[in-house]
């Protein structure tokens, strides 16, 4: 595996008024053909400053999504936010290279080198995190949402001078690597904060990247990157003590104990936090910490055992012709609502949150397998993969739109009108692409089509 290096920025003529500050741009070019990224501009860039920047990595390559979601905080705080259009889930060597090419995109801009940071979700999470563990280092501070370090990398080897920011959501299937990974920070002395969000597999919420933005410019007055604030340092601190707090109250001791730690070294010669040595002499080796450590390890541990069944149960079943068994049969045994009623009867429970990860999980499996099969043709596949992405998500706009592309693909017209115009009932409304999806092309003289088409058009004007 290859390691990104964080050079030096370069220098070349600004571009301050063509990136346009104050504005979401979508698609900047870069210098390299075929290279762009989506770009944010404080309304006060350039000014007499440099700024900082955060660059994100999304696992679809559609760098807008984060920097919107950055936008809000990025105006406030004063950041440069910018995302990779290149970059997306895959291997690592041509994300590298993506990556590269947005380091030198950074010469043309206001950069304060002292800090430049790295923001990613799902496998952009990884190339996030990969920088950090270059001898030659120079980022910041990394915010890791919803996966682990990439394969190979071990805590040991990030660069210590970096702080660290993960973020899972309760219901994202990866819960469990990013927790290991919080404690990993935590357990090698990194700096780091860690946090979580009520949601699946996803960038999180606006409001909790503000969270994020704010601590590491308290963080950046550690080494005096940033003059330090007060006022925001006693408000974020002040929010993690209510955080932990909150955790304790829940029960959740183990947790609770390990965000005393994080906290205790993350404000280390930044002034004393009396409250997190106090709850962690209290806590260590208490019974009842005892107590909740062996509840959440067999919490863990039935999550585990039902991962692993509906995994063996997955690779059995999924393969149409490896199954004489009808559809219907197969979607049943892989026990999806039953898992829809724990995970609504249980509702904010652990029994609740780990049925909607397993749910989450072969949602994940489902789609990816889905548009592998009709990448291939695989068209009896396709039907399968998406009928269980449907069954997990009913009544969901999309899944029924790919489960009437696949049908159509395999030759079922009928039925594939049938979940067209569920799709819309649902609240379907991209016409370009309805429009133009290869995969519907054999119904576009339909008179029944040619009224869905009608219909989405009469709604959008």
């Amino acid at each position: 595996m290859g390691f990104l290096l964080l050079a030096v920025l370069a220098p070349f003529p600004a571009r301050a008024a063509e990136l346009s500050p104050g504005r979401v741009l979508e698609r900047v070019p870069c210098r390299t053909p075929g290279h762009s990224y989506a770009l944010y501009l404080p309304s006060k860039y350039p000014g007499q400053k440099r700024w900082p920047v955060i660059v994100c990595f999304d696992p679809g390559g559609n760098g807008a999504v984060p920097v919107r979601l950055f936008r809000d905080a990025a105006e406030e705080r004063g950041w440069i936010v910018v995302g990779s259009n290149n970059s997306r889930n895959g291997p690592f060597e041509p994300n590298i290279k993506a990556a590269q090419i947005i380091w030198d995109e950074l010469g043309g801009m206001a950069v304060d080198e002292r800090r430049v940071y790295t923001a990613g979700f799902s496998g952009g999470a990884q190339m996030a995190l990969l920088p950090a563990a270059s001898p030659d280092c120079r980022l910041a501070g990394v915010l890791a949402c919803s996966n682990k370090l990439p394969d190979g990398i071990s805590p040991a080897q990030l660069h210590r001078g970096t702080v660290y920011f993960t973020v899972v959501g309760i219901h994202d299937f990866n819960y469990w690597p990013v927790m290991d990974l919080s404690d990993q920070l935590r357990a090698y002395g990194l700096i780091s904060e860690h946090a979580t969000f009520a949601g699946p597999h996803a960038w999180p919420p606006a409001d909790l990247l503000r969270q994020a933005l704010e601590w590491f410019d308290v963080q950046a007055s550690r080494n005096l990157a940033r003059p330090r604030d007060e006022e925001l340092a006693k408000r974020v601190r002040e929010r993690s003590q209510a955080g932990i707090r909150q955790l304790e109250k829940e029960g959740l001791l183990a947790d609770a104990l390990e965000a005393w730690e994080r906290l205790s070294l993350a404000w280390r010669g930044m002034g004393e936090v009396p409250e997190a040595e106090a709850r962690i002499r209290a806590l260590r080796d208490s019974p009842p910490l005892r107590k909740a450590q062996n509840a959440r390890a067999a919490r863990r541990r039935r999550e585990m055992e039902g991962l692993d069944r509906l995994v063996r149960q997955w690779a059995r079943l999924w393969r149409a012709e490896d199954n004489a068994l009808p559809q219907s049969q197969r979607i049943a045994a892989l026990g999806i609502r039953s898992l829809r009623r724990s995970a609504a009867k249980k509702k904010g429970t652990a029994e609740g949150d780990s049925a909607q990860r397993l749910l989450g999980h072969l949602l994940a499996q489902a789609q990816g397998r889905g548009y592998d099969a009709l990448g291939a043709g695989r068209w009896d596949d396709a039907v399968f993969c998406f009928a269980v992405a449907a069954e997990i998500l009913p009544g969901h706009p999309l899944a029924l739109y790919n489960l009437a592309c696949a049908n159509c693909r395999a030759g079922e017209r009928h039925k594939a009108l049938q979940y067209l115009q569920q799709a819309v009932d649902a609240g379907f409304r991209d016409l370009d692409l309805l429009s133009s999806d290869e995969d519907l092309k054999t119904l576009r003289g339909d008179p029944a089509f040619v009224r869905l088409v009608e219909r989405l058009r009469a709604g959008a004007e």
